[in-house]
């Protein structure tokens, strides 16, 4: 693949023989004959840089190329599959296309030349060399003469240039960062993008070790960033995106865990940190401007609490790093009365999450104890599902109200980390994680329950006439799950409706009115999965419908896998915990509880205790009630009513 060749945002930090340092508490704007824009600041020992080529100077060239190869070995001469990257002249090639700290070496092409057919050396096809007097021979082999080609003209232009242009040290410092998994040198990290801003922050620690903060801005929403830098931003405002801290505690479980969090926002209590973003408008850092950070990181505390309790769950040494900060917080200056006021409310925070948790957890487990019991009752009672259900009812629609009242319940109880605790799940053995995926779980089976509930209760019936009235009964239900618009549900139903089981069931289905089968079509329109959904996605749905949440969490799905953790040479990719945010915050806008839909005890009750085919059985099933054609002219030789008497009993007796 082949990236643009220019940078639109490009940040750079100091190096020996740079240009002289700004004076502290002072900036500097400086324009460069090829129009590149460079402003410094320096703060104390910190520096600032933001740099932005208004002309996107080819001098700021990345990628040229990149993919798979084979390389032969210098000495073994055996062939290793290796993932190589063209960078400003020099080849780099890897073990891993993901992983940069498995570099396996660099070739700087200048002075070097493509030997365009390697064949005859090499037996094999669509070869090539790299040759150069008195050094070594490299030989690599294409997947494809189109590959080679390409492969050709990269590394011809490439080798043409002029040995001098190459930096060896930026070279080496490549590679060293590669092998460390750094952060590549920054000029090389950013794709060619006019509205990213870059804000980059050299910090020089008392043992002179360098560290670098990055924080990357595309219309002034944080797209990317290193962990120290995201961390502090939840310290600042958010003018531009006011779900960034919520973000960031439903999200940074991705890349760093509670312990990890908490060390680091001491760090900053400690030596309060200044918004990258005013860096270079000339903050300083005042004593006041401390004291306000100091204030804002006891607020992010506050919220880390009310919001994530499940991170301070059976850690006390994170409560008691939480009560230390809380102590050292009430001396600060001009907040002590709002501090004071502050720690009474987190302790009862605190206080009030222990009983939340504890009463959560006991819940999950009369829940978990319900459903066995459930279960048993179920397993004694499956006489019953060879019953017409509709009997058991006034009329279907309760079936549909009671399926809603539960699937509501469920929707309002569901938390926004059930969603990212899935993706991401740690915490094994923690009660109470558990307990707040137990709602979203409980949900999913109540998903496939009504669609198998669907097809078992159609194929259960040994009688035409019986399955046809239920199949009718099932689409009034469909009907009613539409008008309440309980979208899960619906497509739960639709979903049995069209399971192997039941679609071979020509004769019933042929046996329906013509009506009750354009009302099923209408259902199958409104659910149909084309398009990725694109019907449902595009109905307008108030906020009290239930949504299909299956399509939420395939969403999430392809979001997490779809999406690097970690982009432009190693920073977080903020960008995707924004979309999962947004993803998760979406569904849980629904708020169905204004339905109010009134307990259906007769639904519930037959609900209970409905027996439930897996899909295997329930086709077992679906052929003794339509046989295939040979088994179905052997049977018409035998009395129709005495083979209804012994498929009844057989199913009795099963």
């Amino acid at each position: 693949t082949e990236q643009a060749e220019s940078r639109a945002a490009t940040i750079h930090t100091s190096t020996p023989g740079d240009e002289a340092v700004v004076a502290p508490a002072a900036k500097s704007t400086t324009t460069s004959k090829s129009g590149m824009t460079k402003t410094r600041m320096q703060i104390g020992n910190r520096q600032f840089v933001h740099m932005r080529d208004a002309k996107r100077a080819k001098a700021y060239t990345s990628v040229s190329m990149m993919g798979w190869m084979r390389k032969r070995g210098g000495r073994m001469k055996t062939w290793k599959d290796r993932w190589f990257v063209l960078r400003n002249c020099v080849l780099y090639y890897y073990k891993s296309q993901v992983d940069t700290t498995l570099l396996m070496g660099h070739i700087i092409l200048p002075e070097y030349s493509v030997k365009a057919d390697a064949t005859s050396d090499t037996d094999r096809e669509h070869s090539f060399a790299l040759v150069k007097e008195g050094a070594r021979t490299y030989v690599f082999s294409c997947s494809d003469a189109k590959s080679r080609l390409k492969w050709l003209k990269v590394l011809g232009e490439a080798t043409a240039k002029d040995r001098a242009e190459v930096d060896d040290a930026h070279v080496e410092a490549m590679v060293a960062c590669m092998l460390a998994g750094q952060p590549l040198p920054l000029r090389e990290s950013f794709a060619d993008n006019p509205d990213k801003v870059v804000i980059a922050e050299e910090v020089v620690v008392d043992d002179g070790v360098e560290e670098r903060n990055i924080l990357v801005l595309e219309n002034q929403l944080v797209v990317a960033g290193t962990v120290q830098t995201l961390v502090e931003l939840l310290f600042f405002r958010h003018g531009a995106d006011p779900q960034y801290v919520a973000t960031f505690f439903l999200c940074y479980r991705h890349v760093m865990t509670a312990d990890d969090l908490m060390t680091r926002i001491q760090v900053c209590f400690e030596s309060p940190p200044v918004d990258p973003r005013d860096r270079l408008d000339g903050g300083t850092g005042s004593e006041e401007a401390v004291s306000e950070i100091r204030f804002r990181i006891m607020q992010a505390l506050q919220m880390w609490v009310e919001g994530h309790w499940y991170d301070f769950h059976d850690a006390p040494h994170l409560v008691d790093a939480l009560e230390e900060l809380m102590g050292k917080a009430q001396n600060l200056q001009g907040h002590e009365q709002v501090m004071r006021e502050m720690a009474k409310e987190l302790k009862a925070t605190i206080k009030l999450s222990r009983s939340a948790a504890k009463a959560a957890v006991k819940a999950a487990r009369k829940r978990a104890n319900g459903k066995a019991s459930v279960a048993a009752a179920a397993k004694k009672a499956k006489k019953r599902s060879i019953i017409n259900f509709t009997t058991q009812v006034e009329s279907p629609i309760e079936f549909a109200d009671e399926i809603t009242r539960i699937d509501q319940e469920l929707l309002e109880g569901i938390r926004p980390e059930a969603f990212t605790l899935q993706l991401w799940g740690t915490y094994a053995g923690n009660e109470y994680v558990e307990a707040l995926k137990d709602k979203l779980d409980e949900l999913v089976e109540r998903f496939n329950f009504v669609s198998a509930w669907a097809g078992s209760e159609t194929v259960l019936k040994p009688d035409l006439e019986s399955r046809v009235a239920t199949l009718r009964a099932l689409i009034d239900i469909g009907d009613r799950l539409l008008e309440l618009q309980n979208y899960n549900a619906l497509m739960a139903l639709v979903s049995g409706l069209n399971s192997a089981a039941m679609q071979r069931l020509k004769k019933t289905w042929d046996a329906l009115p013509s009506s009750k089968r354009s009302a099923m079509s209408k259902l199958e329109t409104v659910m149909d999965p084309q398009n990725n959904y694109g019907a449902y996605r595009n109905r307008n749905k108030p906020l009290t419908a239930i949504p299909f949440v299956g399509l939420y969490l395939k969403d999430l799905t392809f979001q997490n896998d779809g999406n690097p953790k970690r982009v432009d040479g190693g920073l977080i990719n903020f960008d995707k915990w924004r979309h999962i945010n947004n993803s998760v915050r979406s569904v849980l806008s629904y708020a169905p509880h204004s339905l109010n839909i009134p307990r259906q005890k007769a639904a519930e009750k037959y609900l209970a205790i409905a027996q439930i085919l897996d899909e295997d059985t329930a086709y077992k099933y679906s052929l003794l009630a339509e046989p295939r054609a040979k088994k179905a002219a052997a049977a018409a030789a035998s009395s129709s009513d005495g083979q209804s008497v012994r498929l009844i009993e057989k199913w009795m007796t099963e």
